[in-house]
């Protein structure tokens, strides 16, 4: 929006604000309008707007703000600089993260592994006891057997376990002699 003002327009704009402003002059009406562009494109009058309603609302003068301001913005670096921090400690954590998964992945492979060989073994084991179950009842058998035999025998050859014992002392007797016994 341009604004063009005729010079009568000049002369009653600075009359009038000569009454609210003594030391108002006409090149100061200029300069206005010759900035008012700038200032809306600026964004000046907005934040002039905004220091206003501060005071205004809250009573907060402009150099209060202004102060406020220059500490957020300090606020802001200081955060800025944090933020990159915990970005990078993010970033370590979630590394530090994947290894560690990675470690947990290979111990569950591992534990599995034992598992199975566990299990094998335990099969391996079951095995070898039923064998030697096996083992121990067929020597049991053949201990009766032999010991049946040798009975069977003794009656047959009719001699006691005495007799034995007698003949085996005769023996020792002889041999004592001098009398060897050759086959």
């Amino acid at each position: 929006m341009d604004l063009e003002l005729t010079p009568e327009q000049v002369n009653q704009i600075v009359r009038a604000a000569r009454v609210l402003a003594p030391g108002f002059t006409e090149e100061q009406l200029q300069w206005l309008v010759n900035y008012q562009r700038r200032l809306a494109d600026s964004g000046f009058c907005e934040a002039a707007w905004g220091l206003a309603r501060l005071q205004q609302d809250r009573g907060i003068t402009c150099a209060k703000a202004l102060d406020a301001c220059e500490e957020l913005l300090q606020e802001k670096a200081q955060l800025e600089t944090e933020v990159a921090c915990l970005k990078q400690k993010l970033l370590a954590q979630q590394s530090a993260n994947r290894e560690a998964e990675g470690r947990y992945q290979q111990v569950i492979g591992a534990t599995e592994q034992a598992k199975k060989e566990l299990a094998e073994v335990k099969a391996e084991r079951e095995r070898e006891e039923r064998l030697l179950a096996v083992f121990w009842e067929k020597a049991e058998r053949e201990k009766k057997r032999i010991e049946q035999e040798v009975e069977e025998h003794q009656r047959q050859a009719n001699v006691t376990e005495q007799e034995v014992a007698t003949a085996g002392q005769l023996k020792t007797i002889v041999e004592g002699c001098g009398f060897g016994y050759s086959r």
